[in-house]
């Protein structure tokens, strides 16, 4: 069968689809679900939500995972083999009917309220394609949990409508580094467009951008999702933290527009500027990490030819681990470069 055409498949079985690609985390899995179950048994009169989990050839207890939640409607394939991290979610967005899809990682969880905040716009037609919030970092020990900072908040008590074009664009493209909680109207996901930067770990970016480019977009105040710091992935960054792929997005996506350069210019600043996340981390294992993640990012151009991406690579190449935690404290709220 080929492949479908979301951008114009106008056919919406469902008001939304929860796509959740997955890899042996069947505990997690579970864990996310339930975060999701009590709140759609409340607004199941509601609205009509489908759970498409699409299974990476997992060899663990997924697939019973999946089968044991009856509450929910799910509708779970299994890949024959595995197709890699972003050919799984290009496949699980495929498999949604929804008016809107909500991507969620595997391993995150619902906020209590996030969901009765999300519904009601996959049954409005005010023009919104994409809708998403700030998240809270969490880690957990067993049954204990610690939570992390709120990043991509905008720092305001009521919801922020984004204009199409460069407002909702320069913003949802810094957002969707973390893949949980982006819900998207299903016409806009730009399967085709996408297949051009499978290599780069961010298709969320590239649909998030593409949705952004051609709609009005919310923005909600408050965190939708607890992103986990979880140690344990199914994917290997390059040596740059993808830094050249997202650059490749970026460009494909804002060549044609009039406010492209401006767009991009301010992006690549904020990327930059959280380079400062990878760049401590390396210089945390050792110095020759450090040095091969700094030659790395001066692989790419835009990076190279910037004076704060050499000065935050002096700092901390200089100084010593207790004075790079001060600082980290400092620019915490620009960590961006990390999937989920």
């Amino acid at each position: 069968m080929g492949k479908r055409n979301l951008m114009t498949d106008s056919h919406n079985v469902f008001d939304l689809s929860v796509v959740v690609p997955t890899y042996n985390r069947a505990e997690l899995l579970r864990e996310m679900l339930l975060s999701l179950q009590d709140e759609l048994t409340i607004y199941k009169s509601e609205y009509c939500v489908e759970i498409i989990i699409s299974d990476n050839a997992s060899t663990d207890k997924t697939r019973e995972v999946a089968n044991s939640l009856l509450d929910l409607n799910i509708n779970y394939s299994c890949n024959n083999e595995n197709v890699g991290v972003v050919r799984n979610i290009i496949n699980a967005c495929e498999s949604a009917s929804g008016r809107f899809v909500l991507l969620m990682s595997d391993d995150d969880l619902f906020i209590p309220g996030a969901i009765s905040e999300l519904l009601p716009y996959t049954i409005q037609d005010d023009g919104i394609g994409i809708v998403s919030g700030p998240v809270q970092r969490f880690s957990s020990v067993g049954s204990e949990e610690s939570l992390g900072p709120v990043l991509f908040s905008l720092q305001k008590n009521d919801r922020v409508i984004l204009k199409q074009g460069f407002q909702a664009f320069s913003y949802f493209f810094l957002r969707a580094s973390t893949l949980s909680a982006l819900m998207i109207r299903r016409d806009l996901i730009d399967i085709a467009g996408v297949e051009k930067h499978v290599s780069s770990l961010y298709p969320q970016v590239y649909f998030s951008g593409k949705a952004a480019k051609l709609s009005d977009a919310v923005y909600l105040p408050n965190p939708v999702v607890k992103v986990r710091d979880n140690p344990i992935t199914h994917w290997v960054y390059s040596d740059d933290f993808m830094a050249s792929a997202v650059i490749n997005i970026l460009k494909d996506l804002v060549h044609d527009e009039p406010w492209g350069s401006k767009a991009f210019s301010q992006i690549v600043r904020q990327r930059i500027w959280a380079s400062y996340g990878p760049l401590y981390e390396s210089k945390e294992r050792s110095l020759v990490t450090f040095f091969k993640t700094l030659r790395s990012f001066a692989m790419v151009k835009e990076y190279r030819q910037s004076a704060t991406f050499w000065s935050i690579g002096l700092l901390i190449g200089l100084l010593g681990t207790r004075l790079i935690a001060i600082l980290r404290r400092c620019f915490r709220s620009s960590k961006t470069y990390g999937t989920k």
